[in-house]
């Protein structure tokens, strides 16, 4: 799906977290968290990463890449044949803010949040039933 810039400069998560959420018309109570399932350099297994709606065709995610730095992904595969990628870059934001960010949410635990994760990758259910955010029963 190709990416495209959004065309506010954003000065802090914050605000790039904002923006992302009013495009895809997501709010903190209707979010589900994302969990993270890469084990490249920037290792997320397991991390809660971002948020996405309920069906996980809108979603965000805190993310860092070399080129662009760290930067809010918003995704929205919602309507067929038409999806949606835009890339919210944050200025002087460093890998390690990234790391903070998934720790922030992470550390919370699924308990921390109203509603479960949703449409999880092949291999994610594992993770999380191992993984010390588990909501306990």
């Amino acid at each position: 799906m190709p990416e495209i810039d959004c065309s506010e400069k954003h000065v802090s998560v914050e605000e790039a977290i904002a923006c992302a959420r009013k495009g895809l018309g997501l709010t903190r109570q209707t979010e589900h968290p994302l969990v993270g399932l890469k084990e490249n350099q920037i290792a997320n297994v397991g991390q809660i990463i971002g948020f996405s709606d309920s069906a996980g065709t809108k979603r965000w995610r805190v993310d860092y890449d070399p080129t662009k730095g760290a930067h809010i992904n918003e995704e929205d595969v919602s309507k067929k044949g038409d999806p949606r990628k835009v890339c919210h870059t944050i200025k002087g934001c460093s890998e390690n803010w990234v790391r903070l960010w998934w720790r922030k949410f992470t550390t919370a635990g699924l308990a921390g949040y109203d509603n479960p994760p949703v449409k999880l990758s092949e291999g994610a259910a594992e993770i999380i039933s191992v993984h010390p955010f588990q909501k306990k029963a």
